[in-house]
């Protein structure tokens, strides 16, 4: 093989542009993780987050008998394209098992239908999207959500950043694990500093708050995740699903929601002595999404769940978060 390549005058220009993107690609091997600024398209600035929009297994759906979870999500999404949202948020368990194509159609109708609308979906693991063939599973994610980062990313969208973890930690090798605590801790403290960021939420699929009796807190999401978030000064949000519930946790002054209402099957929580501290507590509907809106260096949340005949969404709780005090109505 020659040790010069010689090119007609005419492919000189393509070459040099191929060369040019090969350098980006090799740099980009080497970031630990991904940042992004959005603009909005069409005024919208309300932002969603809805978690666990996986239809039950088979045998799910032997045991608990209960056939509206699918009817359940499909409003969901109905009721999300209504709105015309330009950010949308999938935190982990979008469908029952990554690896199988078939789990796939009616998300992908949905994903479809927000990035014509011009909107943008963001979206981290789950612990089902690893089911059966992790590699397939984590690749065909990775084919719908082609901005995401296994080992952690964020996006910054009119003064509010977005960090989305992987909290799937069993599945990262030491060296995943050790990128995603670098970024983590990078980004935080970037983000503090940032004067033209306001608010800073945290996501990832796994709770390390939650009375769940399936699933419980998630002790390393906790440890990894959770502490450095109560040590920021514009942290005000962390959500997680996991737990197929709405639970809402007030921590070191700060607010973590469980938003596990997407579609799966309902779990019971602990109402024991030993359960954790729970807001809201008579507030726990078996279907539901997050409406997030910034209001200058404050979070205005709203939970839209469907009533339990699923007729028709209502607003179950509205909340109010800034770094001094929470105040929900």
């Amino acid at each position: 093989m020659p040790d010069t390549i010689v090119l007609q005058p005419r492919f000189s220009v393509l070459y040099t542009a191929l060369k040019r993107i090969l350098l980006v690609v090799w740099l980009l091997q080497g970031l630990p993780a991904l940042a992004f600024k959005d603009t909005d398209q069409n005024g919208n600035d309300t932002m969603i987050f809805v978690s666990d929009t996986q239809a039950p297994l088979f045998v799910e759906r032997l045991i608990h008998r209960t056939p509206f979870n699918r009817t359940a999500t499909g409003l969901i999404f109905d009721d999300i394209l209504g709105k015309r949202p330009q950010q949308v948020f999938l935190l982990g368990d979008v469908v029952a098992a990554g690896s199988k194509p078939a789990r796939w159609t009616r998300v992908d109708r949905f994903l479809d239908s927000i990035r014509k609308d011009k909107g943008a979906v963001w979206a981290c693991l789950g612990n089902h999207e690893y089911l059966y063939s992790a590699k397939a599973g984590v690749s065909a994610f990775q084919k719908r959500f082609p901005g995401h980062s296994k080992t952690g990313y964020y996006i910054i969208r009119d003064s509010v950043a977005v960090v989305l973890l992987n909290s799937n930690l069993s599945r990262l090798t030491t060296e995943e694990q050790r990128r995603q605590e670098a970024f983590y801790q990078e980004a935080l403290s970037t983000l503090d500093r940032n004067d033209s960021v306001r608010v800073i939420i945290v996501a990832c699929h796994h709770a390390p708050y939650s009375n769940s009796k399936v699933v419980g807190s998630n002790l390393k999401v906790r440890e990894q995740f959770a502490v450095p978030f109560l040590q920021t000064k514009k942290g005000l949000l962390f959500l997680s699903g996991h737990s197929h519930n709405f639970e809402h946790f007030r921590i070191g002054g700060k607010t973590f929601l469980v938003i596990g209402g997407g579609g799966g099957i309902r779990q019971h929580l602990n109402t024991g002595a030993d359960r954790i501290e729970c807001e809201n507590d008579g507030c726990h509907p078996a279907f539901h999404y997050l409406m997030v809106k910034r209001q200058v260096a404050a979070l205005q949340i709203t939970c839209r769940a469907l009533k339990d005949d699923l007729s028709a969404f209502e607003n179950v709780l509205s909340l109010t978060i800034n770094g001094a005090h929470a105040a929900s109505r």
